[in-house]
């Protein structure tokens, strides 16, 4: 009886101990990987308007901008009236176009493309940057077979897609607010 005592002790003891040294590691937990204390000026960025029939889209494509503009540090995500600066953006457009064909004429490559409108606000609602028809596009493979791989296809490139625009506006927002 008295080894499982002394086992057990020693496994609480290892726990206990375990537990104290992770908790100062160094080491935080965030959502997406975003630090409240992050460095750089307050953004907020609303959902994305969105005037296709592609629903969440706008939700996608307003985390992709906070998440790429909090990356680089300039920016650090905050609420509507805690913000320095907006990013307001409005998808105008999905183009979906076939690309590779089979012989019988079904495509079996699509190419999907966004076209989106954003603009930089400082707190006085002041445009600090905007840029209308921003375009990217990203082709995926059509299933003949299987319309739910299709649309998981689609909805990927739509991610990627995304992901792309939201570095392509960081990019050029870069540029206006290091001289801001």
């Amino acid at each position: 009886m008295g080894r499982k005592v002394t086992g057990l002790l020693a496994v609480c003891i290892s726990i206990l101990a375990l537990v104290f040294f992770a908790g100062g590691c160094g080491y935080s937990f965030t959502v997406s990987g975003i630090q409240d204390d992050a460095p750089g000026r307050a953004l907020f960025v609303p959902v994305v308007e969105n005037q296709t029939a592609e629903s969440g889209l706008g939700v996608s494509l307003a985390d992709a901008f906070l998440e790429e503009l909090v990356r680089t540090r300039r920016f650090r995500p905050a609420g509507p009236d805690d913000a320095e600066f907006v990013l307001e953006a409005t998808v105008r457009a999905i183009q979906d176009e076939g690309l590779a064909r089979r012989t019988g004429g079904d495509a079996f490559t699509r190419r999907v493309r966004l076209i989106v409108d954003a603009r930089l606000l400082d707190s006085s609602a002041r445009v600090v940057w905007q840029e209308t028809g921003l375009s990217q596009y990203e082709d995926f493979v059509v299933s003949q077979t299987d319309m739910g791989l299709t649309r998981s296809a689609r909805q990927k490139a739509l991610m990627r897609l995304s992901e792309r625009l939201a570095r392509s506006v960081g990019d050029r927002i870069a540029t206006r607010i290091d001289a801001f």
